[in-house]
């Protein structure tokens, strides 16, 4: 059985020696992820952890931020969102209605434009989500402090 893969120390390859004795070397990134990370040292791990969890946060903000639709500002917060959604399930809106503005003005409303609200505030989510998931994978694949460290939102 081929031994563990052990880093090299700008982390950007890897070699270990396989069945017959021969030392093979591999780009990291051409190493398959589950036999890679049980080769990582215990710090290297913490720190991708620490950094995921630094992007989640930045994730968390970066959806929430207020929208500008019909010519005016909406907050787009996780209780907003809610609410949005909670509406939009029952299918229509009463004849009289209104949403909230971020100043809390009282912005009449059909059905069709609460869901161009929602809308609004999905166009800001997907590639905010686009780039957490780009970003996490550029961690999961750094193998240096260093480079983990340096992706940032």
């Amino acid at each position: 059985m081929a031994t563990q893969w052990k880093l090299s120390s700008d982390g950007k390859s890897a070699s270990r020696t396989n069945d017959i004795g021969h030392t093979e070397s591999r780009l990291v990134s051409a190493i398959d992820a589950t036999e890679l990370a049980n080769a990582l040292p215990a710090d290297i791990v913490s720190v991708q952890a620490d950094q995921i969890a630094m992007l989640e946060a930045a994730y968390v903000s970066a959806i929430q931020v207020p929208v500008v639709y019909m010519n005016t500002t909406f907050q787009a917060d996780e209780a907003s969102q809610a609410r949005i959604a909670k509406e939009l399930s029952a299918g229509t809106v009463p004849a009289v209605f209104y949403w909230l503005d971020a100043l809390n003005v009282k912005i009449p409303m059909t059905f069709a434009q609460l869901q161009g609200l929602a809308a609004a505030i999905q166009a800001q989510r997907q590639p905010a989500f686009d780039r957490l998931q780009t970003r996490k994978a550029s961690v999961r694949t750094a193998m240096t402090t260093q480079a983990i460290k340096a992706v940032v939102w």
